[in-house]
């Protein structure tokens, strides 16, 4: 029973000081962040499939990939202490939340369309409208 006791006391310690740092870092989990933090996911697992698929699965590549995650995170991170420091209410935050997902389901759509998988123009139209509304220059 004690260790059961520790181990649920060193989770909840653990999911504390990991939320705890997360609203520090990133302010509230509001639904932008939840929605980038999404695509940032299934971005990276569609990029290792459509490599898989096109038979060019590179741990450097993955690698490079987790990297550049790790720095949108950061990139939010910093607009979201600047929004602070500068009293703007989140506005920078949200702005650079929404280029990155437009940038980030771009890449998602590019990723599928290499693997094969057909992307309905619809959407390809969508995506660059919001790319062009958010200021991303990407094309598809």
């Amino acid at each position: 029973m004690k260790t059961a006791t520790a181990i649920k006391w060193i989770i909840n310690v653990t999911a504390g000081a990991t939320l705890s740092t997360m609203t520090f870092l990133f302010g509230d989990i509001d639904i932008p962040f939840q929605v980038l933090l999404f695509f940032l996911v299934s971005d990276y697992l569609s990029g290792v499939f459509a490599a898989w698929q096109t038979k060019e699965l590179s741990s450097q590549q993955g690698i490079l990939g987790i990297a550049k995650k790790a720095a949108y995170l950061f990139l939010i991170a910093s607009v979201y202490q600047l929004d602070k420091l500068l009293g703007t209410g989140g506005a920078l935050k949200t702005l650079a939340q929404w280029a990155l997902i437009v940038n980030e389901a771009m890449s998602v759509t590019e990723n599928l369309g290499q693997a094969g998988v057909p992307i309905p123009n619809v959407i390809k139209e969508k995506l660059a409208q919001l790319s062009e509304d958010h200021g991303v220059e990407k094309k598809l």
